[in-house]
C-alpha cells in the first residue's frame, strides 16, 4: 500500500472513530440542535403553517383525559378533564428547544384570538419551573406552566418537541401536529372555530 493509501486509510478509521465518539457520547444530539437553532435564529428555517391538514386524527377518551395529570409551579395536581373547554389546545415545549420558542410567538397570537372559548394547556419539558416560569414571565405570555405528572395515556406521550393536539372533547378526537409550526393562520383559526359551532 502506498503511504498516500495509509494515510487516507487512518483518517478514514480516525472520521468513524469521532463519529461513533461523538454518537456516543451525545456530542451529535448537541451538533444538530446547535445547527437547528442558527437555521431558525437566521430565519432560514421557519415555522410552517398550521391547519386542519397538517395534523394527524386520532380517537381521545374522557378516560384518557382524565388520566392526563397535570402539576402547576405550586404543586397543584389537576387533570385534562377538568378544563371547562370543549376544545383544549395542548403544547409540549422546553425553553432549550428551538422550534418550540420559534413557535411561541404565533401560539400567543392564537391564544389572544381564541381563549377562553378555547381551552390552553401549555406542557413544559424543562426539569425545573423555575427556568421556563422566567421564560414566560419575560416574554409577557400568559400561559400556565404545568408539567406532566406521571406516566400519560399513549395519545398524549412523545418522545420529540414540539407535540401540539387539539382535543375536540365533543366528538371524541384528537389531533396531533409533531414539529414546529406556525398556529396563527387563518386555516387554522376556520378549524378552531368549525370545532366551537
Amino acid at each position: 500500500m502506498k503511504p498516500a493509501g495509509k494515510k487516507g486509510l487512518v483518517l478514514s478509521i480516525l472520521a468513524v472513530a469521532a463519529m461513533g465518539l461523538a454518537y456516543w457520547s451525545g456530542l451529535h444530539i448537541r451538533l444538530y440542535n446547535g445547527l437547528q437553532n442558527r437555521l431558525i435564529a437566521t430565519g432560514v428555517v421557519q415555522p410552517k403553517p398550521a391547519g386542519i391538514s397538517t395534523f394527524q386524527q386520532m380517537p381521545v377518551s374522557e378516560t384518557e383525559l382524565q388520566e392526563l395529570l397535570l402539576e402547576d409551579a405550586e404543586g397543584q395536581t389537576r387533570t385534562a378533564a377538568e378544563y371547562p373547554q370543549k376544545v383544549l389546545f395542548i403544547n409540549y415545549w422546553a425553553t432549550w428547544c428551538a422550534p418550540c420558542i420559534a413557535e411561541m410567538p404565533g401560539i400567543h397570537e392564537l391564544y389572544k384570538q381564541v381563549h377562553p372559548q378555547v381551552g390552553f394547556v401549555m406542557i413544559n419539558r424543562d426539569r425545573t419551573f423555575q427556568k421556563a416560569g422566567t421564560f414566560l414571565s419575560q416574554k409577557e405570555y400568559p400561559f400556565e406552566l404545568l408539567q406532566v405528572k406521571g406516566p400519560a395515556p399513549e395519545v398524549f406521550r412523545t418522545g420529540s418537541i414540539p407535540l401540539t393536539l387539539v382535543v375536540d372533547r365533543k366528538n371524541g378526537v384528537i389531533y396531533r401536529n409533531l414539529g414546529m409550526a406556525d398556529f396563527n393562520t387563518p386555516e387554522n383559526k376556520a378549524f378552531l372555530n368549525a370545532l366551537l359551532d
